[in-house]
């Protein structure tokens, strides 16, 4: 459509939309185009149309497709309709539950919407609150249950399928964390891996038993004073415990993340496996790129966009790209799943 329209002298922006060349407003699925109400800008966006349903096999929809004219377009209502070929529409019309407007919204408009959107909110907020506190519970009462253990040690077995999910993923972090000893009122001696050894209770089960520390012992109960205060350990076996103990810090017990500030990018970095980088990844990736777009793209290169991608792909043989202001001609055969590299492990 931007093609068509700087080829295409006749073509009029909106008046109040051609400071700023603005001629679409895209929403989801939903496409609002803007003009200057004459009959060869309205055929530039007709054959606009017309060139990507011949392309995707996707066509605009007469029935829910409307032309929306201004006051003083009605004198050229017929031609418009007729070059446009789509039916008439009139403000008010509400879309995404919002009125549009010729004007500024009002009160009396925009009231009934706003005591609507307060109604959902309180609903969905008490149907969050009670999963919640349901999913919390059942998890509490299966710690209870399972003799004081916690995250590192809780059997994956049972609960949610988001919990089980986070729990596998715990051997994957533990070496990116560092658990600082404090006080020691928060870590568990036998169920949190404080220690250069891991969790106490997964290399010496027999543990509790043999040093005579309760199973639900917090740090706290071998620190005074700030130092290390173990009972007489004579297991030749569980006497490891007291090599490399870790130093203690004032203050509470913290978790800190090894290397420096923690970030949803160095977390992602390290549960993804990094590949090559592809040629194509330009078209994806980079400024003035619409997430939406660059997703359903990245899905018709892998060949698994659920449309109509694969024949009219397989029916010209191959695509045209741009990519740095550079056209190329890419065989649709180079888009296999073997040569994704990592965009593919994304």
């Amino acid at each position: 459509m931007q093609q068509l329209i700087d080829q295409n002298e006749g073509f009029s922006f909106h008046w109040r939309c051609k400071e700023i060349g603005l001629f679409q407003l895209c929403f989801a699925d939903d496409l609002l185009l803007f003009c200057k109400a004459d009959v060869a800008s309205v055929r530039i966006f007709r054959h606009g149309l017309d060139e990507f349903a011949k392309l995707s096999g996707l066509h605009a929809n007469p029935e829910k497709s409307q032309l929306i004219l201004s006051r003083s377009a009605q004198p050229m209502r017929e031609h418009l309709l007729a070059a446009l070929q789509f039916q008439e529409g009139h403000l008010p019309l509400r879309y995404l539950g919002l009125p549009l407007l010729a004007s500024r919204l009002s009160i009396q408009i925009a009231n009934p919407f706003f005591l609507k959107l307060i109604v959902g909110l309180k609903g969905s907020y008490e149907q969050l609150r009670k999963g919640c506190v349901i999913s919390c519970g059942k998890e509490i009462r299966q710690w209870d249950i399972q003799r004081h253990k916690t995250v590192w040690t809780v059997d994956v077995k049972g609960g949610s399928w988001g919990w089980r999910k986070l729990l596998r993923l715990r051997s994957a972090l533990l070496p990116y964390i560092e658990f600082k000893v404090g006080s020691g009122e928060l870590f568990s001696i036998w169920h949190d891996p404080w220690h250069s050894l891991g969790t106490l209770i997964r290399r010496f089960p027999s543990g509790p038993s043999r040093t005579n520390i309760p199973i639900a012992a917090k740090l706290s109960t071998v620190i005074v004073d700030g130092d290390w205060s173990w009972p007489p350990i004579t297991d030749l076996e569980c006497i490891e415990i007291l090599h490399l103990l870790p130093t203690i810090h004032s203050g509470s017990d913290s978790i800190l993340w090894r290397g420096g500030e923690f970030t949803t990018t160095v977390a992602y970095g390290i549960f993804r496996t990094p590949g090559p980088l592809v040629g194509w990844y330009p078209l994806l990736s980079g400024p003035c790129k619409i997430p939406r777009f660059s997703f359903v793209l990245w899905l018709a290169i892998l060949g698994k966009l659920s449309t109509m991608d694969k024949p009219w792909l397989s029916h010209l043989g191959g695509v045209c790209v741009c990519a740095a202001g550079r056209w190329r001609h890419m065989n649709t055969s180079s888009f296999g799943a073997d040569t994704l590299g990592g965009v593919s492990a994304t």
